[in-house]
């Protein structure tokens, strides 16, 4: 993609793109890291920082190995079976376990409660004095006060207040965001450039129709079945560990135990090292050809070329690493000097 803007644009573009298109890349790399070790330590407990550090370790030694097919074969072989779990939680919550006429009493019966309900629901005693529905701090008259922290009560912003509908204000919002996010995040990232590129032109138009429609099931599939489910059931899930993709294994460990956890598990690692070596070799293409190539060695050979790609993605895994823990550590800092 960068060749292609120097070609037309010059030198300045050139670097100008080079500088969005690793943006991009340490963007999806740092959510694919962050979100997967807090996964990680929710289910098995592994320090945070750790389990941030040592993931891309499968990547490297997986797209160091493999390449460019490599990437391919994870896109096809870890895209089926992250759909076989798809459709196993899918079955779970709306066929095995609950139906859909259950989860949707359950819903409406969520928005229900009111906000003495919900702080008696969620307490260590049964009663509003003892609750954590709240973040907890008080205000002037001792009473608890502050943003729910689950999901309980009308939802506002929310066409009658309920799960039960697609007019959300929040959700409108969100989708804002995500819509103006990843169009700027996936036009820099050269992992899509360089699949289309790699395909055959004829083969590339309908490769990303059906790529897209595949990944458009997903999200849709968690969020209609786990995500659903775990407002429905009102499992104790706070606001944070919502936002941190906690989500998914809880539900998947009410419904499963320790076999949802091992399912949970088996998607997130397939995810991380598919998308993680589409970035590997992203950042590594860009670094061969569009700076050692470009501005360093310009009558470089394949096999120059090709010791420069794997050097750079060992040393783009272990600086996401470094890089996702020395951002944990500064969070918890920045709490702790709050505090």
């Amino acid at each position: 993609m960068c060749e292609i803007v120097r070609a037309r644009w010059g030198k300045a573009a050139h670097i100008t793109f080079l500088f969005f298109a690793f943006c991009a890349n340490v963007i999806v790399t740092s959510m694919l890291l962050l979100g997967g070790a807090a996964t990680v330590q929710a289910l098995t407990g592994v320090n945070y920082m750790l389990a941030a550090f040592l993931i891309p370790w499968g990547v490297i030694l997986y797209t160091s190995t493999g390449g460019l097919k490599a990437t391919f074969m994870a896109s096809y072989l870890h895209t089926v079976i992250i759909f076989a779990v798809l459709i196993t939680m899918i079955t779970l919550v709306y066929i095995k376990i609950y139906s859909s006429d259950q989860i949707y009493s359950f819903l409406a019966n969520t928005v229900s409660y009111t906000e003495e309900q919900c702080m008696a629901l969620f307490s260590t005693e049964g009663t509003v004095e003892t609750t954590f529905f709240y973040s907890g701090s008080k205000d002037v008259l001792g009473d608890t006060t502050g943003t729910p922290q689950y999901a309980c009560g009308p939802v506002p912003g929310n066409s009658q207040v309920s799960y039960l509908t697609i007019l959300s204000a929040d959700g409108l919002m969100f989708g804002i965001i995500n819509i103006v996010g990843n169009f700027g995040t996936i036009f820099v990232d050269q992992s899509y450039w360089q699949s289309a590129i790699a395909a055959r032109p004829q083969s590339a138009a309908k490769g990303y129709l059906l790529g897209g429609i595949c990944w458009f099931a997903i999200p849709f599939s968690l969020s209609t079945s786990l995500g659903l489910a775990s407002t429905a059931l009102m499992l104790p899930i706070t606001r944070h560990e919502a936002e941190s993709g906690l989500v998914p294994p809880a539900v998947a460990n009410d419904l499963l135990g320790g076999y949802g956890e091992v399912l949970i598990l088996i998607m997130l690692f397939m995810a991380i090292v598919s998308t993680g070596s589409a970035e590997s070799i992203a950042v590594s293409s860009l670094v061969a050809y569009d700076i050692y190539r470009e501005y360093i060695n310009p009558e470089a050979t394949g096999e120059q070329i090709l010791w420069v790609s794997r050097v750079v993605i060992v040393v783009f895994g272990l600086f996401m690493g470094l890089f996702a823990v020395s951002y944990v550590y500064f969070c918890n800092s920045s709490v702790l000097f709050e505090r």
